[in-house]
């Protein structure tokens, strides 16, 4: 133990390595955070331009109470027994001057009993009860994370006088819960439930203490310290002043391996610190993380998220043949992506192209749609509304036919996670040769089916397991003959060893519409070509030894064959 003094200030410092799970770590430095339960607040992803309104509360507790008391009904679950969201505040400031935080900025937390000011408001609760006075160490601690957070989002210093505009995006500043708009009235205030808080708050003081240096964070007596720690595993301080109950001190980050230093704001005048190491969190962290290969990955977006989806790496738990998705959150006031979310899918092996997906494993097995209809096969529909499922391996890849649709209709796919994998409109009339499935999970896939404009449609269906076809291993000089079938994408494999430096020829291109794609042992596309019927030999250069892969790929609605010989030289 070491003891250190400053002024009258004595801290004890405890280093104990601990496995402990907790949640996320404040956004105001000089927070402790004691996360509120999910049912009292909305997850989101609010920026610094989401947040325009400061609303100040307090708590009015029972008699005798004390800090704990809205703490605690914030993390009750059970707020409501009706079933409707409960009630939460980001901060709370206690008589002590301690600073609280139980929701994340970014997150919608319920307290002014109006939802538009919720979705552009931080709430910062006070504790009161009986009639006690505020005190100034809480006033004090209340205007240093007010002049945080108006440093940090788009609220200014400023404190609107009346019940605020009833549109919270007019205007922007500090206010009471009195004077949010009642969300049917704007005329009254007080949310909602017309509430009166914060009661007897001294306002004319409270402004009085918003000078232009509290607007900046001031000197505070604070602990600094260092951890030895492991590549992907977190760590955080916490403190206590019984040795028994602790509480979060600092953020916590996320090791890369060495020693990493915490700095962090003491809690207390006699306090006991400890930092604890946490498991990996395999959600948004690879560990051991080695090589990445992005060449096969495919690139989306939806608003200010990005997925990768494809993306192969190698580390500690996973190789080139995990499927990796990726989906990161553009931070805008950083402006820097921070990843969010990390699905492996182990076990896949290599794919080929990007659009469609082409599996270099073999899974060959016959589908059934609802455990009995089989495939190639037409199958006369006619419904109001139908779901049927198709149990798929990693590796399948479900393709379907309709033709003589009598009315438009949706298709909605979702895979065994209950995740949308398509959802598209289909026209009426002949053949329509739909997008092809490919499964990375294995498990029961859903297709929704049903009329769009029209109260019933009737079609003809048929689907066939693109990949049914085994991988032929071929040696220089041999014929490549297949016949594909009338599927879109059917495709077939062939697999050829060769060494660095060498040539592979073909004696012939494919024919219209009809595609050759060379894939080294990564799935990464090394020469492609769309025939047209010549007999131009294509050639591809080998620049690494291994095994390289030959898909002759169907893209028209007719079946088609394709002959050639494939030579290596030297």
């Amino acid at each position: 133990m070491r003891t250190e003094s400053s002024g009258r200030c004595v801290l004890n410092f405890i280093l104990v390595l601990l496995f402990h799970s907790a949640a996320h770590a404040q956004d105001y430095p000089g927070a402790i955070w004691n996360p509120a339960n999910t049912n009292n607040y909305g997850v989101a992803s609010r920026t610094a331009t989401s947040i325009r309104w400061i609303v100040i509360h307090t708590t009015e507790d029972a008699p005798g109470s004390d800090c704990s008391v809205s703490q605690n009904w914030f993390k009750n679950p059970d707020q409501n027994t009706n079933g409707t969201p409960g009630t939460s505040a980001h901060y709370v400031i206690c008589r002590d001057g301690s600073v609280v935080q139980m929701v994340r900025d970014k997150d919608i937390a319920f307290h002014a009993g109006n939802f538009a000011y919720n979705q552009q408001s931080i709430g910062i609760e006070h504790e009161r009860h009986d009639a006690s006075n505020w005190t100034e160490a809480q006033f004090n601690a209340s205007v240093q994370l007010v002049g945080w957070l108006v440093a940090h989002y788009s609220v200014p210093g400023i404190f609107p006088s009346g019940i605020a505009s009833a549109d919270p995006s007019a205007a922007s500043g500090i206010i009471g819960h009195d004077q949010v708009p009642n969300p049917t009235n704007s005329a009254l205030g007080g949310g909602l439930h017309g509430k009166s808080d914060p009661v007897n708050w001294d306002w004319p003081h409270y402004r009085g203490l918003f000078t232009g240096s509290n607007f900046l964070l001031t000197a505070q007596h604070a602990v600094q310290v260092s951890v030895p720690t492991r590549d992907g595993y977190q760590y955080q301080v916490f403190s206590s002043t019984d040795l028994t109950n602790w509480q979060p001190a600092s953020a916590r980050i996320t090791a890369c391996g060495g020693n990493e230093s915490f700095s962090f704001p003491t809690t207390n005048a006699k306090a006991f610190y400890r930092a604890q190491e946490l498991p990996p969190d395999l959600r948004t962290h690879i560990v051991g993380l080695t090589n990445v290969f992005l060449d096969t990955a495919r690139l989306s977006g939806s608003g200010n998220q990005m997925t990768i989806g494809g993306m192969r790496v190698q580390s500690r738990d996973y190789t080139f043949d995990d499927f990796v998705i990726a989906t990161y959150g553009l931070d805008f006031c950083r402006q820097s992506f921070l990843l969010q979310q990390l699905e492996i899918v182990t076990n896949v092996g290599a794919t080929c192209g990007i659009d469609p997906v082409f599996f270099l494993r073999d899974t060959t097995n016959s589908l059934l749609v609802n455990s009995s209809e089989a495939e190639n096969t037409i199958h006369p529909i006619n419904t109001t509304g139908l779901t049927f499922t198709v149990v798929m391996q990693v590796g399948n890849m479900f393709s379907m036919i309709t033709d003589s649709a009598s009315a438009p209709y949706r298709i909605v796919i979702t895979d065994p996670t209950g995740r949308a994998l398509n959802n598209y409109i289909s026209p009426p009339g002949g053949l329509s040769f739909h997008p092809p499935v490919n499964a990375f999970r294995p498990g029961q896939y859903s297709f929704r089916l049903e009329p769009f404009g029209a109260a019933s449609v009737s079609l003809n269906l048929r689907f066939r397991n693109l990949n049914h076809r085994p991988t032929v291993t071929v040696n220089s000089g041999a014929t490549i003959s297949q016949s594909l079938e009338a599927y879109w994408f059917d495709y077939a494999k062939f697999r050829i060893s060769a060494s660095a430096g060498q040539t592979l020829r073909f004696a012939s291109t494919p024919g219209l519409n009809e595609t050759v794609t060379v894939c080294n042992s990564l799935g990464l596309v090394v020469g492609e070509w769309t025939g047209g019927g010549s007999t131009t030999p294509l050639i591809v250069s080998i620049e690494g030894t291994g095994d390289y892969f030959i898909l002759y790929v169907n893209k028209t609605g007719a079946s088609s064959s394709y002959s050639t010989t494939v030579t290596l030289t030297p």
